[in-house]
């Protein structure tokens, strides 16, 4: 099986983050051996590891549960959501709801600014 995907979201997010794999191991509670054995492609990550990883990094487990091919693989628009969703089950729910009511007065005003532009 191809774990590029996982391995490179990984890599991606340690260099965003200014990363060790010992500071990974210490925020997923996992050994950083165990993460180079994964990012080497010696070892297959588990869902506890992809979890735990994604935990980590304050990212949606489905994410990095698909990269890894444990769960049905997830389009660019599908990763998007799942990211959102895990973030807005962060906030409070009036937080949610006030960002739910941005969301749509964002995009009833996309859709009237397409609507204008075709007109035009």
């Amino acid at each position: 099986m191809d774990y590029r995907p996982l391995v490179d979201w990984i890599n991606d997010k340690l260099v965003d983050k200014g990363w060790s794999l010992r500071k990974l191991g210490k925020e997923a509670n996992i050994s950083h051996s165990t993460i180079s054995l994964v990012l080497s492609e010696r070892q297959a990550p588990t869902a506890d590891f992809c979890i735990a990883v994604a935990g980590a990094f304050k990212a949606s487990p489905l994410v990095a549960l698909s990269k890894a091919g444990i769960v049905s693989s997830l389009d660019d628009d599908q990763q998007l959501f799942a990211e959102v969703l895990h973030q807005m089950r962060k906030m409070a729910y009036r937080d949610r709801v006030k960002f739910l009511r941005m969301m749509k007065a964002w995009a009833s005003n996309e859709g009237q600014e397409e609507g204008e532009e075709e007109a035009d």
